[in-house]
């Protein structure tokens, strides 16, 4: 079983000057196969709001993969925000399976389908620190 973990970083500037609403930076994950796009980070009262959408159109999975991104957001403190877990078919039937006990339940998971346009979109709010 092939599992790779990958760290989506998002911009030190969501955390230092979220006045209002906040382009962060695009990115490139999993060799330039996945793209982080329209990344946005918004102080919300004492809350950040956070969202993207990562394009997983050139993403290729082997049924038996599982891929973990864990979005992590850069300041004075790293805040990691909760996981997206990408999958083959394999390894989802697999995930199902299992007791909810070893599951996370703050995990979004998308089982990947090869050759097709998929898309994840996440937001998330967490607790705003200067």
């Amino acid at each position: 079983m092939d599992k790779m973990k990958l760290y989506a970083v998002i911009s030190p500037l969501c955390m230092l000057f979220s006045q209002g609403i906040m382009p962060a930076q695009a990115q490139q994950l999993a060799g330039g196969k996945v793209q982080v796009e329209s990344v946005l980070a918004r102080k919300n009262g004492n809350r950040m709001d956070v969202a993207f959408r990562m394009n997983l159109n050139d993403l290729k999975m082997k049924s038996e993969q599982q891929i973990v991104f864990t979005p992590v957001m850069v300041g004075t403190d790293s805040i990691a925000l909760n996981p997206i877990i990408i999958q083959g078919r394999n390894q989802a039937v697999r995930y199902r399976r299992l007791a909810d006990s070893k599951k996370n339940p703050q995990a979004q998971v998308l089982t990947r389908k090869n050759k097709t346009s998929q898309q994840v979109y996440f937001a998330q709010s967490v607790p705003y620190q200067k």
